[in-house]
């Protein structure tokens, strides 16, 4: 039997069972945006707890729809023993006008969502050796001119480099103040920023939880040359991620095929999570007309 319970409950079966830091309900408060609700699901059996999921619902003027909220690769069960398409018979039992969800794990019914994880258990001089070659010689030359490595948490400084990212892409980028609210008030998280004396050349944003460190976004001043500062912060950022003794070191994978080749770059293996999109008929008419 599956019902709604209340948030307490969810985060209190989370804690116990050592879920990921994207089914932290603190994690989704952080990162909704106005409209979004959280909503939290138990799976009973014979009356007791034994397995929970979140799902982010939107409730907009036209539509109403399930989705993951920004900065969150995958949500799903906190406990693996259960079908992933048991969470969207759930979902679909609310009849709202579409569904986004996306798990962890590898649903072959499910579309790929591909990432690449590096195993941390390897020691720092198999991790290094993993590298190609070229990100080599980027950390190489990183220390060999003594760049300036901060640990810190400075959501300006974060922030003003990742605007200048997306502006020189021509992307646009919806999720400065949830990086400001990670920055300032999530405690599994910390930031590798590269400087030459005062000159601002990378800030990386990474966040953890029992098992793995993600890597959850960055801002590079490429005005510089400094195509190698990136890299060494990445490099700084796998390091101390294996310093806190996690196991994995996931980069939370890109659909852009030259973003992906950079993650592979540094020695990682591929691996994906699962998405599941469904949209209904009325919905996709509207969405056309809207």
């Amino acid at each position: 039997m599956i019902k709604v319970i209340p948030r307490s409950q969810y985060k209190i079966f989370w804690v116990e069972n050592n879920g990921t830091i994207f089914q932290d309900p603190d994690w989704l408060e952080l990162v909704m945006v106005e409209g979004q609700d959280a909503v939290f699901y138990g799976f009973f059996s014979n009356g007791t707890l034994t397995n929970c999921f979140a799902a982010v619902i939107v409730k907009g003027r036209f539509f109403s729809h399930f989705t993951l909220p920004l900065l969150t690769p995958h949500l799903g069960w906190i406990l693996n023993f259960l079908t992933d398409d048991l969470i969207i018979q759930t979902l679909r039992k609310e009849r709202l006008d579409s569904i986004y969800y996306s798990v962890p794990t590898d649903n072959e019914s499910w579309v790929k969502l591909p990432t690449h994880i590096i195993n941390l258990h390897n020691d720092e001089n198999l991790l290094f050796k993993n590298l190609r070659q070229d990100k080599q010689r980027s950390i190489k030359k990183g220390e060999k001119m003594k760049l300036k490595v901060e640990y810190e948490k400075n959501s300006i400084r974060l922030i003003s480099l990742i605007k200048k990212t997306f502006e020189r892409q021509k992307r646009d980028f919806s999720g400065y103040q949830q990086i400001e609210k990670i920055v300032l008030n999530y405690p599994n998280c910390f930031q590798v920023s590269i400087l030459d004396d005062q000159l601002e050349l990378a800030s990386l944003l990474f966040v953890y939880d029992k098992k793995k460190c993600y890597y959850l976004i960055g801002g590079f001043n490429t005005t510089a040359e400094n195509n190698f500062a990136g890299p060494f912060g990445m490099w700084k950022g796998i390091l101390s991620a294996k310093e806190l003794t996690l196991e994995f070191f996931d980069f939370e994978g890109s659909m852009v095929p030259s973003i992906a080749e950079y993650f592979k770059s540094f020695g990682s293996s591929y691996s994906s999570y699962s998405m599941f999109n469904e949209k209904r008929i009325m919905y996709k008419i509207l969405e056309k007309i809207i």
